[in-house]
């Protein structure tokens, strides 16, 4: 580590250190015109500004943008304290965090070419540099807030550090300490950096170092062990989180949760080789990073295919792409063998890639970021590989290597310059309202909308909710005050409709993709309890003002092929929808939500092998963990479906349906789950379960006239049945509530609604008759206290503090408020 530290104070001596430290100078002058106020992966990067922002406040790791205001933390710790000194000196600006992201950056490079000096002569170290500093990769995620950076500053550190452990005779203190804290920082930079752990642990025993090696085992227990119990014991068993990384690594996520774990194992594995073995061999040079927001690479772009620079680029790279990606394969190859021959590393390289590479084809997400630390590795092994080819040679095949070196480098900067186009255009226009124009096709996705421009909008008109639904966490950065429900596509009706009444959600910001496929319309035009209408647009998303949906009404006031979808889906229409697919035959190509209907479509009009091939092509897209989901989940229905087909035994077929009526309620198909339960029925008539079902079916979305209908042929057929009881006692009371007059009899009755509801178990219908009764008298203990329970239970603390709080005003002496107040604040 010292060799490190001097090696930085020497930077400026040698002619080959000046180069490079004016190679990384070019590098930070070239980010910084590339920086701009956008987010390429979120909620990811909105995260670690927010912890680091809380960090910086004293407040330690807490989302305050969150109603709940979790403590969880879902990623890695280290890059948000880190950067957190930059939030607190200039706490009013994201650029300060970005620009700390640069600064790790440019530290990175030079310690990179430090490195790579050591091993190869100057010409391939300035080589390497300049392919690492002036690629696609480095430049994006430098003017991002990810941890990438950091990862690859602490992967070389450490490949410093092991080298020394490979030419030392005995072990070193220092270096074990280094090592130590090296090694544990890098596991709490990226949670994949666990893979290091056995990586370094081998090395260290195939060089007969079995203290350092316990030594380390037991300082990466310690510190990773604390952050563990603390995260993920501690906190994380007072919150239960929904997203947890440890949860979703050990999960059915490409295929059904009724299949073995094994078959999820072997469907990563062929989903994620298919991909990486795609991208990798035009890693060194990427000019088709981010292009047009396609599922390859990547969800969110950042240049335009058709702009002029990456043309260029891509022509260039075309016809050579095979050549260049031989030299390239060539040079790491020879690389290896002369490291195996001649360097301490080459264990550790492989060990690496190995582990690293395994845990990545394990990992239920793909993405071209994940080979960020392998090209790394790959430059240098390429570094060596051209200085074994340059011994000897004369000083025209130098220039030669040089020159080809150049050209390989000729699309990436291209690349580059297209981005600091794109990003200068984007600040000019994100000074205004008027300016900002990016509905343009040929806008990139990552420079299409505005944050600030959007929280402007509420500014203007002197509108300051209090929670809002947004797919980016960002909006709670700059709307102050205003907290963020971060929902999606993925989400669910129920779960949608739950969120807006339990929290009183006012508008939701939604945006559009590149195809114009808005967020969230499909959930509000299934929605048959709210309304929503646009309010206005600004900075790239659309303002939709939430309210209680009126008999007859749509419940989104606009047209388009999503309403039209979602309008069929809730009819149940299939017939329709696939003349509606024939029709927007180019949609169900492209876009991942049409061609998931599609696939349902023919599912449910009995077309089940072509739905199949559908579904698969969900399983297989990277970053798709959502629709990978339900294909996973479809591929357990259609196995039903076919079963459903081949028996003729009326109670088989009444259990098979019943099941995929649940399935399809849970997939917010309603009027489809709906007539499953009459099919089983039909089947069946002594299926009781069916009756049950639909008439809590019935009763969850309000629709009282069919819940009493099925009620009655249950109560002719089956006089005896126990849910008679309780399903009377609630008609009865639905009939008494028409009759009552003042609002103190209608919540006395919405009270007594409630335990109906809390005897068949619907806990949801509970909450919203409870949720009724202190709407219709606010001083109503009883319920009070009670639905602030059932939010607790839930781990709703914000809707549960509200509600106490409006009743401790109207019932300021209560000491059972008080006390529910206090468990809650614990004040």
């Amino acid at each position: 580590m010292n060799r490190i530290v001097r090696s930085l104070s020497d930077a400026f001596r040698d002619p080959a250190d000046r180069a490079a430290s004016i190679l990384i100078l070019l590098f930070i002058v070239t980010a910084a015109f590339s920086v701009t106020q956008t987010s390429s992966y979120t909620p990811d990067s909105a995260r670690y500004e927010i912890w680091a922002r809380s960090i910086a406040a004293g407040e330690g790791f807490v989302d305050t943008t969150d109603p709940e205001a979790p403590r969880y933390v879902v990623h890695a710790p280290l890059y948000p304290v880190l950067i957190a000194p930059f939030a607190w000196l200039l706490p009013l600006t994201p650029y300060a965090l970005k620009f700390g992201t640069l600064i790790i950056t440019a530290v990175m490079l030079l310690l990179f070419h430090r490195f790579v000096k050591g091993k190869v002569s100057a010409v391939p170290a300035g080589i390497a540099l300049a392919l690492l500093a002036f690629h696609p990769f480095t430049l994006h995620y430098s003017t991002q807030l990810l941890s990438e950076p950091l990862f690859l500053l602490l992967l070389i550190v450490l490949f410093s550090l092991m080298s020394r452990v490979g030419n030392e005779g005995a072990a070193d203190t220092a270096t074990m300490v280094w090592l130590t804290v090296v090694l544990a920082a890098s596991v709490l930079t990226r949670e994949i950096g666990i893979v290091l752990v056995p990586v370094v642990l081998l090395f260290l025993v195939l060089h007969r170092k079995y203290d350092m090696a316990g030594w380390t085992f037991v300082g990466i227990v310690l510190v990773f062990g604390a952050w563990y119990v603390r995260n993920e014991i501690i906190v994380a068993g007072r919150e239960q989180p929904d997203l947890r990384n440890s949860l979703l690594f050990g999960s059915n996520i490409l295929t059904s949760g009724r299949t073995a774990f094994l078959q999820e194992i072997v469907a990563r594995i062929t989903v994620n080789a298919a991909f990486y073995l795609r991208e990798l061999p035009g890693l060194f040079h990427y000019p088709q990073f981010g292009l047009d927001g396609e599922v390859r690479p990547t969800f969110y772009s950042v240049v335009d295919r058709s702009s002029l620079m990456i043309t260029a680029a891509q022509r260039i790279v075309a016809p050579r792409f095979i050549i260049a990606a031989v030299l390239a394969a060539g040079s790491v190859v020879t690389g290896m063998i002369r490291e195996f021959r001649n360097g301490r590393l080459a264990p550790i390289y492989s060990l690496f890639i190995i582990f690293y590479s395994v845990m990545v084809l394990l990992y239920p997400v793909a993405d071209i970021r994940f080979t960020y630390p392998l090209l790394l590795i790959l430059l240098i092994l390429a570094a060596q590989g051209v200085d074994a080819f340059m011994t000897g040679r004369n000083i025209l095949m130098k220039r030669i290597v040089i020159a080809a070196a150049l050209f390989l480098m000729l699309p990436n900067l291209l690349w580059t310059a297209e981005m600091i186009g794109r990003a200068s255009a984007y600040r000019s226009a994100s000074t205004s309202t008027e300016q900002f124009d990016r509905s343009s096709a040929s806008v990139p996705t990552e420079f299409a909308t505005s944050f600030p421009l959007a929280a402007e909008w509420f500014i203007k008109r002197g509108l300051q909710p209090d929670v809002i639904i947004a797919k980016r966490k960002e909006f709670g950065i700059v709307l102050p005050g205003t907290k963020v429900l971060l929902m999606n596509e993925f989400s669910g009706l129920s779960a949608f409709e739950q969120m807006i009444r339990d929290y009183d959600v006012r508008y939701i910001v939604s945006s559009r993709d590149r195809a114009g496929v808005r967020e969230f319309d499909l959930l509000m035009g299934l929605s048959r309890t709210y309304s929503f209408e646009q309010q206005g647009s600004a900075g790239g998303f659309d303002i939709f003002a939430v309210r209680q949906a009126e008999s007859g009404r749509p419940a989104l006031r606009s047209a388009g092929a999503v309403q039209t979808l979602a309008h069929l889906v809730d009819n149940g229409d299939f017939r329709q929808l696939e003349r509606f697919f024939r029709a927007e035959q180019r949609l169900a190509e492209v876009h991942p939500l049409f061609r998931y209907y599609h696939a349902v479509t023919l599912e449910c009009l009995g077309s089940l092998d072509s739905a199949r091939l559908l579904f698969a092509t969900l399983q297989g897209m990277p970053q798709g963990i959502g629709y990978a989901q339900k294909a996973g989940f479809h591929a357990t229905m259609l196995d039903q479906l076919t079963a459903l087909q081949r028996t003729s035994d009326s109670a088989q077929r009444a259990d098979i349906l019943f099941n995929l009526a649940v399935n399809y309620w849970e997939l917010d198909m309603r009027t489809t789950a709906l007539r499953f339960l009459n099919a089983a029925v039909m089947q069946q008539r002594s299926y009781i379960p069916a009756y049950n079902l639909f008439i809590h079916f019935s009763l969850q979305i309000g629709d009282t006239v069919n819940a009493r209908g099925a009620f009655t042929v249950l109560q002719r057929s089956f006089p005896g049945e126990p849910s008679i009881a309780p399903f009377g006692e609630l008609f009865s009371l639905i009939d008494e509530g028409r009759q009552a007059r003042t609002a103190e009899q209608q919540a006395g009755i919405q009270e007594r609604m409630a335990a109906a509801y809390e005897r068949l178990g619907l806990s949801d219908a509970r909450i919203a008759s409870l949720r009724r009764a202190v709407m219709l008298q606010p001083d109503r203990e009883s319920a009070v206290l009670v639905l602030s329970s059932l939010y607790r239970e839930r781990r709703r603390t914000y809707p549960a503090l509200k509600i106490l709080t409006l009743a401790q005003q109207y019932l300021p002496g209560s000491p059972h408020i008080s006390d529910a107040i206090r468990e809650i604040t614990g004040r």
